[in-house]
């Protein structure tokens, strides 16, 4: 599958590694929440990272 990323397409492994996430964490959590649309997986994903480093709680 190719999500699109700053103009261009690129597979999952590829923009986790652009990102500096780790695959396995991410799509861990994708499977905890039933996401199957990973392009907005990722904002919600990086936006729960945000929010757990800035409250310095859990990612639930």
């Amino acid at each position: 599958m190719l999500i699109k990323y700053k103009g261009g397409l690129y597979t999952l492994r590829e923009v986790c590694a652009m990102m500096r996430l780790d695959y396995d964490d991410f799509m861990a959590w994708c499977h905890k929440f039933a996401l199957q649309n990973y392009q907005t997986a990722f904002n919600y994903y990086k936006r729960a990272l945000y929010q757990k480093r800035k409250n310095k709680g859990g990612l639930s």
